[in-house]
């Protein structure tokens, strides 16, 4: 405070403001909340988008469950198989291969069944 001559003597105030992000509505976080949330039971934080309970919903995974599945796997945690004709890539959620149509011996909509002759087997995926 005040400079050391005696003349003018002076104080300077500074005013810091700290601002908190706001909550985003439930389902989407980020600095502008533009970004979906993946998480299958319960809100993400709504910054970093990261599951509190770490399970992601099916077709999604990662720490802020952003990254979907890698070509040739589908459903919850990533862990079921394609089996789509020609090794073409499904559906990232639920497993459906382009127009419906699965590798031989598979059927059913995400060719989660195997086929045998006319008998059919139950598949544990």
């Amino acid at each position: 405070m005040g400079s050391g001559s005696g003349e003018g003597n002076y104080m300077t105030i500074c005013e810091i403001v700290i601002y908190r992000q706001a909550d985003c509505p439930l389902g989407s976080y980020s600095v502008y909340c533009s970004k979906q949330c993946h998480c299958r039971v319960g809100p993400c934080d709504s910054v970093t988008g990261y599951c509190g309970n770490g399970v992601c919903e099916d077709g999604w995974k990662g720490i802020a469950c952003n990254e979907t599945c890698i070509q040739g796997s589908f459903g919850l945690n990533c862990s079921s198989p394609c089996r789509c004709l020609t090794g073409a890539n499904c559906n990232h959620i639920y497993g459906h291969c382009p127009n419906d149509q699965c590798a031989p011996g598979w059927i059913t909509s995400n060719c989660s069944i195997g086929k045998i002759d006319n008998c059919l087997l139950v598949s544990a995926k």
